[in-house]
């Protein structure tokens, strides 16, 4: 199997599915790489495709293999991205199929890392409330 990447300050939310494949028949590469400073939405499907830095997937969104999501960018709620697809670094894009809204804002690019960066902060934040992974069920008999 192909390896996954995830880049730093980057969060994967509630059920989001992550995969690689050991090989596509789209002649794509079969490994998924997701950048930094990225948000994927709940329940967002990921298939060997490359994400790159400052990015947000909405929720529910599916990216299909080969599929390149340029940096700044925004894939919106629900929508869909097919095997190749590809959204421009700087635009918002929505639908099934995917289709293309508008240009983002500066403002509105520079909040991507911001949002990325709050997330992370609230994680730090309630880390404590995790347990630590044990050893107990080693013990069993």
């Amino acid at each position: 199997v192909n390896p996954i990447s995830i880049g730093g300050y980057t969060n994967i939310q509630d059920r989001a599915v992550i995969h690689a494949a050991v090989s596509t028949p789209t002649g794509f590469k079969a490994n998924c790489a997701i950048g930094s400073w990225c948000s994927i939405g709940h329940g967002a499907v990921l298939r060997a495709c490359t994400v790159e830095d400052y990015c947000i997937i909405g929720a529910g969104a599916v990216l299909l293999e080969g599929s390149l999501v340029e940096r700044y960018s925004i894939v919106e709620p629900g929508s869909v991205l097919p095997a190749g697809g590809r959204v421009p670094s700087g635009e918002m894009w929505s639908g099934n199929p995917i289709a293309f809204i508008r240009k983002l804002s500066k403002e509105e690019q520079g909040d991507i890392e911001k949002q990325a960066n709050a997330i992370a902060e609230l994680a730090d934040e309630h880390k404590d409330q995790f347990l630590p992974y044990g050893t107990t069920y080693q013990l069993r008999e």
